[in-house]
């Protein structure tokens, strides 16, 4: 079984309703691989040995490919192919985060070996398209007697990019008061805007996820920001950073809207970089400012790529 593509909301959606019935149902054992801890002696350990209360037992082979390559799976397959005809009780679920090549012949061979009757059993997660993200928000606020105008079903269809971002958003119209949902309405419940984004680029640096880092600091790129501006937001953050842990050393205790009357910063900005700011250590402070000046002295003297430069210092940030 393969779970796999662009949508990686949907691939995590459906690999938890897999393990939600392998464990309600058969009620096996389920082992979990990572890439960095996975070799070819831990994978035939496990296809080779019954569960411990049961024999049937689901595996789950994450990123193997996006992260450790090709030859991962060079090795792995033959495994797995034997595995199916000596141990039909063990299942196993390659799960990668991102498209595959399915021209490569090692990629055609593994989903061919998850065709079933012909058809293959979990196709590729695509990106939603506009129809698909129109169909679903009208649906949805049909069922829960409400309407949406055109005009604002459109410019919220236009700023969705995957399901999980879907969800959120229609969670958001879900529990409104307002039972016809207009531009106005939107504008207020869903502002898919700049500063947004930049705390949820600033929230995964935080969090030191790289990889949710780059997809939203490209996702910033490829609606039009400049890579100054979001250099500037970037040093924002780190002075709000400062200034909140600044009356934090004095007032452990403080709520988000004294912080924001002291420090006189807005609100909204201080409640969502607050728990950024708990997370980093004043030496880390330093080094931030450091990554964020050399990288301003970079894009404005340097030939080299502006983008570039940018994922270059969400790297360091977020590593």
């Amino acid at each position: 079984m393969l779970l796999y593509g662009k949508d990686t909301s949907r691939s995590l959606q459906k690999l938890a309703e897999i393990r939600f019935d392998f464990t309600e149902k058969v009620r096996g054992e389920i082992v979990i691989l990572e890439n960095e801890t996975t070799s070819c002696d831990t994978l035939r350990h496990h296809l080779q040995t019954d569960g411990l209360f049961s024999s049937d037992k689901l595996i789950i082979i994450k990123n193997v490919i996006t992260d450790g390559g090709i030859q991962n799976l060079r090795e792995f397959l033959p495994l797995i192919k034997t595995s199916l005809i000596t141990a039909p009780q063990i299942k196993v679920i390659f799960f990668e985060r991102d498209v595959l090549d399915a021209k490569h012949a090692l990629i055609k061979e593994l989903i061919a070996a998850t065709v079933l009757d012909g058809k293959e059993h979990y196709p590729e997660h695509a990106p939603l398209n506009q129809k698909e993200v129109c169909d679903a928000i009208a649906r949805e606020l049909a069922n829960a007697g409400k309407t949406i105008e055109p005009d604002a079903l459109s410019m919220l269809a236009r700023a969705i990019t995957d399901s999980f971002l879907l969800a959120s958003e229609l969670n958001k119209l879900l529990h409104a008061e307002a039972r016809h949902i207009t531009k106005d309405v939107l504008s207020e419940l869903s502002p898919r805007d700049i500063n947004d984004s930049i705390f949820q680029l600033t929230d995964a640096i935080s969090g030191h996820r790289a990889h949710d880092a780059l997809s939203m600091l490209a996702r910033l790129l490829k609606r039009g920001s400049e890579p100054l501006y979001v250099l500037a937001m970037l040093h924002r953050h780190a002075r709000i950073i400062t200034k909140i842990n600044s009356y934090l050393d004095e007032n452990p205790r403080a709520r988000p809207e004294e912080i924001a009357g002291a420090i006189k910063e807005h609100p909204f900005a201080v409640k969502k970089t607050l728990p950024s700011a708990r997370q980093i250590s004043k030496s880390a402070t330093i080094t931030l400012y450091e990554n964020l000046l050399e990288t301003d002295r970079c894009i404005k003297k340097s030939a080299a790529s502006k983008e570039a430069l940018l994922a270059r210092l969400v790297c360091k940030m977020s590593g």
